[in-house]
């Protein structure tokens, strides 16, 4: 999400013609994310995707009307059980897609967006879905601060009723709204912050993890006590790194329920070190690398620490999903693989 909203921003600043598509709802099975958007710019060329083929082809051509014309439009999209297999998918479904074109007037709902997800902080986004004429946008920080209006107070009000219903359900959905005998729709999302990896050990198996980790959309910090294996030059895709020693490795990081501590650094002793740092934060997932015999013996240690069996139970050792792997990129794989796991299975997120 903070990618595309990135991608938002620039084309206003640019005053880039653009238009977004937005899919508000879909049935069946269609290959679009709850949180895909496209911008579709008007020289032909995109950026975010709404799940490909002949459905995003059409919504693109809709785009790129909607540019030169200027109204906002709701087109519906059925894919059929023979298109579908055409675009190499078993069955078909439908999807409603908004299409807006870009405006300076948005530019503080998306920057507010933008600051929502780079501080880590939840909220909504909400969406007048109106054919034709100015776009109506709201959004909104769990404190019920806003930007923006859907029109009418009374709509405003209804949506911010809901604000932690969807928040906790993490939803995007089309609500039917009552204002003055009229029923309004309004698109309503969830806007979540993206979780954050905490890579403690930038050895082979770190290093391979690293190159996968932005590929899931999460946020990449990494720490080791070398700075030979720490640097940006290693990490260019880390979004922090931090030399420091192993025995105060988590000070000063903000891990919360999104944030993932992975743990494997240079030595059993110092994974031990950084687990038991780990188990005194909220992240959403702990894992430490090793075999049975050390994770057993490191056990031991953190009970001696006065750590119970259901702390330890919330570490996932060895880490990873059983797949099998042996070298540092198949082990990486099975890492990434237990993250998002964790992720889509509600575990953090």
């Amino acid at each position: 999400m903070k990618e595309i909203v990135e991608e938002i921003i620039g084309a206003i600043e640019a005053k880039r013609p653009a238009a977004l598509v937005t899919p508000v709802a879909t049935a069946g099975s269609i290959p679009t994310g709850r949180q895909a958007r496209m911008l579709v710019f008007a020289d032909g060329s995109i950026a975010g995707t709404v799940g490909g083929g002949r459905m995003e082809g059409e919504a693109k051509e809709t785009a790129l009307a909607v540019i030169e014309e200027g109204e906002a439009r709701l087109i519906h999209f059925a894919l059929t059980a023979q298109a579908a297999l055409e675009d190499g998918l078993l069955c078909g479904g439908q999807a409603t897609f908004f299409v807006e074109r870009l405006s300076s007037a948005q530019a503080g709902h998306f920057s507010r967006m933008r600051e929502l997800l780079e501080r880590g902080e939840q909220g909504v986004e909400a969406v007048r879905l109106s054919e034709g004429g100015e776009v109506k946008r709201l959004v909104a920080r769990t404190d019920g601060d806003t930007v923006g209006t859907l029109g009418k107070k009374a709509i405003d009000d209804a949506v911010l009723e809901q604000l932690e219903e969807v928040i906790e359900e993490d939803c995007a959905r089309v609500e039917e709204v009552d204002c003055e005998g009229e029923q309004v729709e309004v698109f309503v999302q969830a806007l979540q912050p993206r979780p954050t990896v905490f890579l403690f050990g930038g050895g082979h198996v770190g290093l391979a993890l690293a190159r996968l980790v932005p590929t899931a959309g999460m946020r990449l910090v990494v720490v080791d006590d070398r700075a030979e294996f720490c640097s940006r030059e290693r990490f260019p895709m880390a979004d922090e790194v931090h030399v420091r020693e192993f025995a105060t490795a988590l000070e000063g990081l903000d891990i919360g329920s999104l944030g993932y501590v992975v743990v494997m650094t240079r030595g059993h002793k110092w994974d031990r070190e950084v687990v038991a740092q780990g188990l005194r934060t909220p992240a959403g997932y702990v894992g430490m690398i090793g075999s049975r015999r050390k994770i057993g013996l490191t056990w031991e240690a953190l009970k001696e620490e006065g750590f119970t069996d259901v702390d330890l139970g919330r570490v996932h050792a060895p880490i990873g999903l059983d797949i099998g792997g042996d070298t540092p990129g198949e082990i990486a794989i099975s890492i990434m693989a237990e993250l998002i796991q964790v992720r889509r299975s509600g575990g953090g997120a």
